[in-house]
């Protein structure tokens, strides 16, 4: 189902790719490297999502902040996110300090090396 959200995003398809973010989403809650393709997607048309579309972006933001290996992938988005880095921070900032202290660590850690 990624591949196909893929797919509707460069056909300009906007709310095909929203439900086809969805069933991804659904169908592998718990894949790191799928919740990463989707947040790609997912985190720059935030604002105009579905609203169970948004749930499920925000249940991969959630799901890559839960462990200090997987934060490491919201801190290279939050670092590549040229239009809109508020977007990740605002769903950052729901989450228990425990993932949020991951991704902040995995954000320092990046700086640090360039």
């Amino acid at each position: 189902h990624l591949v196909k959200a893929n797919a509707h995003q460069y056909l300009g398809d906007s709310q095909s790719m929203a439900r086809s973010l969805v069933l991804s989403q659904t169908m592998s809650p718990g894949e790191g490297w799928l919740a990463n393709g989707r947040l790609r997607l997912g985190l720059p048309v935030y604002a105009d999502l579905p609203a169970d579309a948004a749930a499920a972006v925000a249940a991969d933001v959630a799901l890559l902040a839960s462990s200090r290996r997987s934060a490491a992938w919201l801190a290279r988005l939050y670092l590549r996110q040229d239009k809109s880095p508020e977007v990740l921070l605002r769903l950052l900032d729901t989450l228990p300090d425990g993932a949020k202290a991951n991704v902040l660590a995995e954000i320092r850690a990046a700086t640090r090396l360039r």
